[in-house]
């Protein structure tokens, strides 16, 4: 014996079928038009947290126009270096490879990826709602072995390809 359910209804609320629906001339078009077929070629590349950030800091990887700024702040992405350190599973990062210079725009993964940068650059950028950044240097970490001077948010995001 089945059991069925059927969402409540008002017995003077008529069905959707019974609805006298506008047709939209676009929407017409829309279920006539077949979709052009595509191919999804996916493989893992289990790069190393090293060869990520290389990648990030020459440019190979680029954050597209539509991805959000940075908004993690400095305990998430301290929690995820921990889960890293601790060797817990830590979500992937998701990469397409453009076919005009193959270069690798970020589809998910974008705060992860930034906030493993900033660690192995030893310095953590902090956003604040007016869209201005503050730099903390993390403890016992040499300015010098970060690639130079004291630097300030601009000097950082250019070096670092946070652009």
């Amino acid at each position: 014996m089945g059991l069925n359910l059927y969402p409540a209804r008002n017995i003077n609320t008529p069905m959707a079928s019974e609805i006298d629906i506008a047709k939209i001339a676009s929407e017409e078009v829309d279920g006539e038009t077949s979709l052009r077929p595509y191919e999804v070629i996916s493989y893992p590349a289990d790069f190393t947290l090293e060869v990520l950030v290389k990648k990030w800091n020459d440019g190979e990887i680029k954050s597209p126009e539509e991805q959000r700024y940075y908004v993690w702040k400095m305990e998430k992405a301290s929690r995820l270096i921990e889960s890293f350190l601790l060797n817990l599973p830590v979500p992937p990062i998701f990469l397409y490879q453009t076919r005009q210079d193959n270069s690798l725009l970020i589809v998910d993964g974008h705060q992860r990826l930034r906030s493993i940068a900033c660690f192995f650059s030893g310095t953590f950028i902090h956003w604040t709602v007016e869209r201005s950044c503050s730099l903390f240097q993390f403890k016992d970490f040499s300015v010098a072995a970060a690639g130079g001077a004291d630097f300030g948010c601009e000097e950082f995001l250019e070096g670092n390809a946070f652009g």
